[in-house]
């Protein structure tokens, strides 16, 4: 029987001991925690991008000079952010051991992510806009764990065992660069509640993913300018660990589109630095999302369906996915 193991990758273990010294300083110790799941079994489908898992730090005490540096044109405040996480990707069947050339590949994702991001002071504004400038560092490949990590989970839940994983993607560090920026307008709605219209460009550059993005949010609800929306995992429309505590509740829903153009995808194009598995991968992408959120004194918690459209040639439908998320102000 073949064992499963989560072998050493040096760069994955230096940046999670980076992230876990800057979690410990005592200096770090108030913030704001966050819990994202993403999962497409909440809709009754298993396949494509079927799990992701993210776990977000943004502690209170401000950046460190040299990080300031890099965002010299932002305005209002800035703020860190550190994440931890996991992607998980199969294809449609995934009760097939052999290899299936035509359909997305098996491939497992873990990262550590370096967000600095400007946070508007001035909640008062009826306009404000936010950029934020992320480094992450990851691996792909067995060594991700991401085998491991869906047997045991469907074992937990008694979904079928996925019989292929021996086909994924090859061991390979990634490194990535992230950017957006978001131009955030609020207005009066009726009822006393507020409307929030963000446009938002961004770009990611190297691997897993480079890609341009152009996407469109509205939000409705109380209190807006209390909250940022909560955070996505790469790709998808940005949001934060950030929010204001309630008074003491508060509750939005939000919906909105975007649209990429991808010049490289990992994950389907196959790996950089060896032969593997791979598909033809689509060019355009878009995607629709929307969901609710509902804040109570220091806790938010959040739940978005995302609706993306097919990712590669051959790909018979779009995919739909759940998000849960939950924040908390320590």
């Amino acid at each position: 029987m073949k064992q499963n193991r989560l072998s050493c990758n040096p760069i994955l273990l230096l940046t999670v001991l980076l992230l876990l010294v800057l979690w410990m300083s005592p200096t770090q110790a108030h913030g704001y925690i966050s819990l994202q799941i993403e999962n497409d079994g909440v809709l009754g489908v298993d396949r494509h991008y079927t799990h992701g898992m993210q776990l977000n730090f943004m502690p209170e005490a401000d950046p460190p000079a040299w990080a300031t540096a890099l965002l010299p044109q932002a305005t209002g405040s800035l703020a860190s952010e550190l994440s931890l996480g996991q992607a998980i990707f199969t294809p449609a069947d995934i009760e097939k051991a052999t290899a299936q050339p035509q359909d997305r590949p098996w491939a497992g994702y873990v990262y550590a992510s370096y967000a600095l991001m400007s946070k508007p002071t001035e909640r008062t504004s009826s306009f404000q806009e936010g950029q934020m400038l992320q480094l992450t560092l990851g691996h792909v490949g067995p060594d991700s764990g991401a085998e491991l990590a869906q047997k045991q989970i469907h074992k937990l839940i008694g979904s079928p065992d996925p019989e292929g994983w021996e086909h994924q993607l090859g061991n390979e560090p990634t490194f990535n660069l992230y950017y957006f920026h978001k131009w955030i307008q609020y207005l009066d709605a009726p009822e006393g509640r507020d409307l929030e219209v963000s446009p938002v460009f961004s770009l990611a550059a190297g691997s897993p993913y480079t890609y341009l993005s152009g996407s469109l949010a509205l939000r409705w609800g109380d209190n807006l300018k209390l909250d940022y929306g909560p955070p996505a995992l790469h790709p998808g429309y940005p949001g934060t660990s950030y929010f204001a505590p309630g008074t003491p509740w508060n509750w939005y829903v939000f919906g909105g589109l975007e649209y990429r153009r991808v010049i490289y995808n990992l994950f389907l194009d196959g790996n950089l630095f060896r032969s593997g598995p791979s598909v033809e991968k689509r060019a355009d992408v878009g995607a629709a999302f929307a969901g609710a959120a509902l804040i109570y004194r220091r806790a938010r918690i959040s739940f978005t369906t995302t609706y993306r459209t097919r990712e590669f040639v051959g790909q018979e439908e779009g995919d739909f996915f759940g998000a849960l998320n939950l924040s908390l102000k320590l």
